[in-house]
């Protein structure tokens, strides 16, 4: 019985000399790494004792190279963790900003505006050793005012040089005409957006921008789907402005291809798509509300992008 189980055994392994000789290598390297592995464990753990009374030292080199290197872990966290602090609360407190000379702004005066008591005294403190603002940039270099309160806060900004009565009050009838005439969207320029409180050059070069890529507003409240305008800073501009539809650019969705209709932000492929390949089955549209049956659009996605395409 042994001896045909011994056989059988032997089938099952029935290798050439090569094939056996690779087989007991690769046995003899598994036995060794489990053999190290497990020899690992039972090493002796060398330890290095500072006798303090022979050689104080290197024992007091030794503690004190210890606490710099916690002092230095301690240091890098608590600084990761002021970053983070910092750009959180950056990005979610807002400023109500008016008129200011910054070199006569108190502490309360920074606080009115929307900054903490200790950002206001932080900035009132380097105004005062700087000797005040020589250019509106100049705010910028306070670390707690970023590019985003800076933006906000600059076309509040006044200089020394320039602050007196006569220019308070023509800004003040400069704002008073701008308000009673509104200025136009479509047909405004950087020069034009510049003239309105609230609205700064980078404010002004984005709205450029997505007017650029939209075709044009047909309302004011699109101005909200720019990220650098939130809703206060939407209140402060608003009254100043508005859209004519007359000035929008329309995409022809007779001739118009996929990619020239997906370039439109409302556009995403799949509508343009849709708008494309029921033009080539059914022929060309008479009306743009055609395209309510060629991509199943609702209601308010129609109304948004109808005034941007066109049939002729």
């Amino acid at each position: 019985m042994f001896r045909k189980f011994f056989q059988r055994f032997r089938n099952i392994f029935d290798l050439t000399r090569a094939e056996q000789r690779g087989f007991f290598v690769l046995l003899g390297g598994l036995l060794l790494l489990v053999f190290v592995r497990v020899s690992i464990n039972w090493l002796p753990t060398q330890t290095i004792n500072i006798q303090i009374d022979k050689d104080p030292k290197i024992n007091t080199f030794l503690i004190e190279q210890k606490r710099l290197d916690d002092s230095v872990q301690m240091e890098r966290g608590n600084r990761n963790a002021s970053y983070t602090s910092n750009y959180n609360y950056f990005s979610s407190f807002q400023l109500t900003p008016f008129d200011f000379n910054a070199d006569t702004m108190k502490v309360a005066d920074w606080e009115k505006m929307g900054f903490s008591e200790k950002q206001s005294t932080q900035i009132y403190n380097y105004l005062a050793k700087s000797g005040g603002l020589r250019k509106k940039e100049d705010l910028k270099k306070i670390y707690c005012i970023n590019e985003e309160n800076y933006t906000v806060l600059e076309p509040y900004i006044h200089l020394s040089s320039n602050v007196s009565a006569s220019v308070s009050t023509n800004y003040r009838e400069r704002t008073t005409a701008i308000a009673t005439q509104k200025v136009e969207l479509n047909t405004a320029d950087s020069l034009d957006l510049l003239k309105i409180p609230g609205i700064g050059s980078k404010t002004a070069a984005k709205i450029i921008e997505y007017r650029a890529q939209l075709g044009g507003f047909y309302d004011v409240t699109q101005l909200r789907e720019i990220y650098i305008i939130d809703s206060a800073r939407f209140a402060q501009i608003s009254p100043y402005l508005r859209a004519d539809k007359q000035h929008i650019e329309t995409i022809n969705i007779n001739t118009a291809s996929t990619k020239e209709l997906s370039k439109h932000p409302y556009i995403d492929t799949y509508l343009a798509k849709s708008i494309y390949v029921h033009r080539q089955k059914t022929g060309n549209y008479t009306s743009v509300e055609q395209i309510k049956k060629a991509a199943m659009l609702y209601e308010d996605l129609y109304q948004k992008i109808a005034p941007y395409l066109s049939v002729e």
